[in-house]
């Protein structure tokens, strides 16, 4: 691996990937959304602050370094969520604020 490699590089092809399996596969669009989202997801505090999977994707959707990375997480969280910005299955919505 090059030294100059950056993050756009390395992970938006995995994201972009990912993307396609939650358009073309519904099994694997849920269990995507399961994982990121479970129904049982504390919102006591804000997403976007969570050490996990979804508090870094939220955070890079917010990033002006990584520019591709960005776009490719937002659209497989737009995937993820059946291409519903107010996807409400079960309860779940993915609704936050950046600052």
């Amino acid at each position: 691996m090059r030294d100059d490699t950056t993050l756009d590089e390395l992970i938006t092809p995995l994201v972009l990937l990912v993307t396609r399996l939650c358009i073309g596969n519904e099994p694997s669009r849920a269990r995507l959304r399961d994982w990121l989202i479970p129904s049982n997801l504390d919102r006591t505090s804000p997403l976007e602050t969570r050490s996990d999977t979804l508090g870094r994707c939220l955070r890079l959707l917010g990033s002006v370094y990584h520019t591709n990375l960005k776009k490719a997480v937002g659209e497989m969280l737009y995937a993820m969520c059946d291409s519903d910005g107010k996807h409400g299955e079960g309860g779940v919505t993915l609704s936050l604020t950046l600052t």
